[in-house]
């Protein structure tokens, strides 16, 4: 077969996921406080007016007016509000475990007129200019993604310059762990196989994964499935015999069956309702 393509210069492909939620500006009094929570995505803190503290596990971190903090995902910490404070947060996350790694392992804290801080800065405050716009419009959402994307892009850069490979905390393990399940969705690969090839034991890498994510990583890649297989359904040009392939089933009844398994119908009754819902609209 002639390959059309083989002098040409190509873009690389890509298919993940950028989630943006939380995001909220609010005017607190003293001793406002939020109790103990851990979050399975970065969560990003600007103190605009006041002192806010933060409990992190084993440290504590005051933030003052200007002062910026992003928290790693599944770091247990506790906020409380020291003076009046005004304040702006939002949560992020990228499935991509090389920008993942760097942002958990480098310095997270930015004080108020460093370069990094007033640099950080600059993105925080147009998403805080964007909070009053209508939100259900595509435009919004659409200029939310520009800004966030281009945070994330300074992010990498200023991060991987401190970056260490030393101390690898579990929340990067399970990070990994989950990284290689979603590559992984389309062969049969087992659970140890992956615990292997990051260096871990399949009892110690299931308990590391269970902990952060709070599902064991069969239960997690079976979600996973599930969610991929509603999204196949609907797209009419695929087969359900396509579909059942490309999530790494045998044939189209191993699908059809363990689907009923988790939706309770049928894969084509599932495409035929979501349509209907779709044509009601």
């Amino acid at each position: 077969m002639i390959n059309f393509l083989e002098k040409a210069k190509l873009l690389p492909v890509f298919d993940w996921n950028i989630c943006f939620f939380g995001a909220h500006y609010q005017q607190v009094d003293k001793n406002w406080k939020v109790p103990i929570e851990q979050h399975k995505a970065f969560e990003c803190i600007y103190v605009i007016d006041g002192i806010e503290e933060i409990i992190m596990e084993k440290d504590t971190i005051y933030l003052k007016k200007g002062d910026i903090l992003i928290i790693p995902p599944g770091r247990k910490h506790t906020i409380k509000c020291i003076d009046s404070m005004e304040y702006f947060c939002f949560h992020f996350d990228i499935d991509d475990p090389v920008l993942e790694l760097i942002l958990i392992q480098s310095d997270t804290y930015y004080q108020n007129k460093t370069k990094p801080n007033i640099e950080i800065k600059k993105y925080l405050q147009n998403l805080i200019s964007l909070i009053n716009v209508e939100q259900d419009s595509f435009c919004i959402k659409m200029e939310i993604q520009m800004i966030l994307s281009n945070f994330l892009m300074y992010m990498y850069d200023l991060s991987k310059r401190t970056y260490k490979n030393s101390n690898i905390n579990q929340s990067y393990y399970a990070k990994v762990i989950a990284e290689h399940l979603k590559k992984g969705l389309n062969d049969k690969i087992l659970v140890y196989n992956i615990m292997s090839k990051i260096g871990l034991s399949e009892g110690y890498g299931t308990r590391v994964f269970t902990k952060y994510f709070g599902v064991s990583p069969r239960k997690y890649l079976s979600d996973l499935k599930l969610s991929k297989a509603k999204l196949l359904l609907l797209k009419p040009k695929l087969s359900i015999n396509d579909i059942s392939l490309a999530l790494g089933y045998q044939n189209m009844s191993s699908f059809s069956r363990q689907f009923k398994r988790w939706v309770g119908i049928s894969p084509d009754n599932y495409r035929k309702e979501q349509f209907r819902k779709n044509n009601d609209k």
